[in-house]
């Protein structure tokens, strides 16, 4: 059994994914102030920075939506959170000069290197319906769904989307999931950076 697709955002607002929940940018004019964008990332997150949140178990990292991932995932705690205490190994083909002691990384890099065990997304309302919304599918990731609409509190009728081209109610989810059922994407591009 296939989960029935959603409806409810407009060609207009699915277009851009989440980006639709990043105030600032074209499609992201009229989303709750209060959208976050996150990362549910493979080891705990270790770092104490002032503009990131973390969950109880320390393995999601959340910040205000207008703040992209690029400016959150080269940090070196939320490197070492994404690839585990070898992060400078797994990312250094991300690496493309020093500066001083800093690395600077290509974002589109490391994201691609993170995406098959991290997870990237942003929750929000639009027009005041929960949006939990996602860029990737990783390892686990419906299992990861899961605990993400439970730590953000997403109601039954929040909607969960994926990409640009899926979206699902909550509640039909929850069904399917509580059925076994497996979930069956068209994936496009999520497998890779954005």
């Amino acid at each position: 059994m296939k989960i029935p697709r959603a409806s409810f955002l407009t060609d207009a607002e699915f277009h851009r994914g989440p980006d639709l929940l990043r105030p600032g940018t074209l499609t992201g004019t009229n989303v709750d102030p209060g959208a976050v964008a996150f990362i549910y990332c493979a080891f705990p997150y270790s770092g104490d920075e002032a503009d990131i949140r973390v969950s109880p178990d320390r393995h999601v990292i959340s910040w205000p939506a207008p703040m992209g991932h690029e400016r959150v995932s080269d940090r070196e705690p939320v490197l070492q959170a994404m690839f585990g205490d070898n992060f400078r190994d797994a990312t250094k083909v991300a690496a493309y000069e020093s500066l001083g002691k800093k690395l600077v990384y290509d974002s589109l890099e490391l994201r691609r290197l993170a995406v098959a065990r991290n997870l990237f997304g942003r929750f929000g309302r639009v027009r005041g319906v929960p949006c939990l919304m996602l860029w990737n599918e990783c390892e686990n990731w419906e299992g990861l769904i899961d605990m993400l609409l439970t730590l953000l509190d997403v109601p039954e009728g929040g909607l969960i989307t994926l990409g640009n081209f899926e979206q699902w109610w909550v509640s039909e989810w929850s069904v399917a999931i509580r059925r076994g059922t497996a979930v069956d994407t068209k994936n496009v591009w999520t497998k890779g950076a954005r």
